[in-house]
């Protein structure tokens, strides 16, 4: 399909699995588990490199600390869409298949981030 001179892929929800018609919390974010928050661009692998972790996140720590300082409220919604990489993969093969998974779902990750993120200020409002 063209809409203004670009292809674009129609998607069609026939069998589209809904699962639960309630959302759900995977909060792993409790008791001993931690996230991990990283300064730099970091990629958890097989290896078991960052196991002790819930999840990885690159932003969100230093934005927290400076709110808190200055007294002023904050909330995070994060789109967790990269995979552990498997070690056996060679680094280009493992940085491919990170894009490979993003390209495919991160449209769809990326909107649920949208959606929670306005529900929240409009909750606010």
């Amino acid at each position: 399909m063209q809409i203004g001179g670009t292809s674009v892929l129609l998607f069609k929800s026939n069998n589209l699995n809904m699962a639960d018609s309630l959302p759900k919390v995977n909060n792993l974010t409790t008791g001993a588990t931690s996230l991990l928050t990283a300064k730099t661009f970091l990629v958890a692998t097989t290896s078991g490199n960052l196991d002790k972790f819930a999840c990885v996140e690159m932003d969100e720590a230093i934005i927290a600390e400076v709110c808190s300082s200055k007294k002023t409220a904050f909330a995070f919604v994060r789109n967790i869409s990269d995979p552990a990489q498997n070690t056996n993969l060679s680094v280009t093969v493992q940085g491919n298949w990170g894009s490979a998974v993003y390209d495919v779902y991160g449209l769809y990750t990326s909107c649920n981030g949208a959606m929670v993120t306005w529900a929240l200020i409009a909750s606010n409002a």
